[in-house]
């Protein structure tokens, strides 16, 4: 039972263990299993990255961008730098003071703020900054249902993650950021709740790195949830400023040969997120390539920026109707 146990390299290094015991079963009834990990180092030669699935509904993310593609405000930026910063010396900084009895390893961060804000991109950043995976978990389908089944994947995740350098990012977890009653029915909340408990508890005890992004929330999150993170980053809807170093950085130069400047007052002057900014580029993008033209004019501009537009109303109004709807 000794090789079995969570203290065993057996374990600790994800080579061996058993699995599927029956309810009442003996633990020494349950299959014996070698890791996919294990067998894609001794059998493939190369580290073993799970895919998607319902025993690991977790998906490793990535980014073609770098650190100095990340325009978000001077306060929020030098907050990432800290968490940048201990991500890199963690270690050294907990053995040198003697802080490991007071200080658990890991680290746990919410992001908060409207969608296409950038919360996303700068987990994968972080992840890239430091050679760690980053695999997205959308909450809204753990929580779909509470069975002994979803505990369980819940469970393989983490415990296959806890000896690996990852990041685990929580996406749309705003369902298990809620407090009260109000955004559900009943019935369903009392589901929710059970499933909201154990992830709350494993995230907690996680040695690694977490980070969990809300979108919507109800009330402010730094006070409810000050004692669960040691980051709290709000990451707004970027002013004109911002929206400007954003259509400079992201829009090909070649399109601008002719009214530059003004083009770029028009663009920043439309109050939308860095994400809404890519989907406008590329609806000019498939405009110029349909009519073959090779700068970009006002009215392929003005004609994407309304469309995006009343797609983020339509939204909006969708996210507000449905959350109308589970009110009790």
């Amino acid at each position: 039972m000794q090789l079995f146990g969570k203290e065993h390299w057996f374990y600790r290094q994800n080579i061996l263990h058993l699995e599927e015991q029956g309810k009442g079963e003996p633990f020494l009834s349950g299959k014996l299993c070698v890791s996919e990990e294990f067998l894609a180092k001794v059998l493939k030669n190369k580290n073993y990255k799970p895919d998607y699935s319902t025993d690991f509904p977790a998906k490793l993310i990535t980014t073609p961008l770098d650190w100095n593609d990340l325009i978000v405000t001077p306060s929020l930026m030098t907050e990432l730098e800290n968490i940048s910063g201990w991500l890199c010396h963690a270690q050294e900084i907990r053995s040198r003071w003697n802080l490991d009895k007071y200080i658990k390893p890991g680290y746990r961060c919410l992001f908060y703020g409207p969608p296409g804000t950038g919360k996303t991109l700068t987990a994968s950043l972080l992840g890239k900054q430091h050679g760690m995976d980053v695999y997205r978990i959308d909450v809204s389908l753990i929580t779909a249902a509470c069975t002994a089944e979803t505990e369980k994947n819940i469970a393989r995740i983490f415990d296959f993650a806890e000896q690996k350098n990852w990041i685990l990012f929580f996406d749309k977890a705003d369902k298990l950021m809620e407090m009260n009653s109000e955004y559900a029915l009943q019935n369903r909340w009392e589901i929710n709740q059970e499933i909201r408990s154990y992830l709350l508890q494993r995230i907690e005890d996680f040695p690694g790195m977490i980070i969990m992004a809300i979108t919507h929330p109800k009330d402010n999150p730094v006070k409810a949830f000050s004692t669960n993170f040691q980051s709290v980053l709000y990451f707004p809807m970027p002013d004109q400023d911002t929206r400007l170093s954003l259509w400079k950085q992201m829009i090909p130069d070649d399109w601008l040969q002719e009214n530059r400047e003004e083009l770029l007052r028009t663009a920043a002057e439309a109050e939308i997120s860095g994400g809404c900014i890519v989907n406008v580029i590329r609806r000019c993008a498939l405009a110029l390539y349909k009519t073959g033209e090779k700068q970009l004019t006002s009215d392929i501009l003005l004609q994407a920026l309304s469309i995006e537009n009343q797609s983020s109303a339509f939204n909006s109004e969708k996210s507000s109707s449905k959350l109308s709807d589970q009110t009790p």
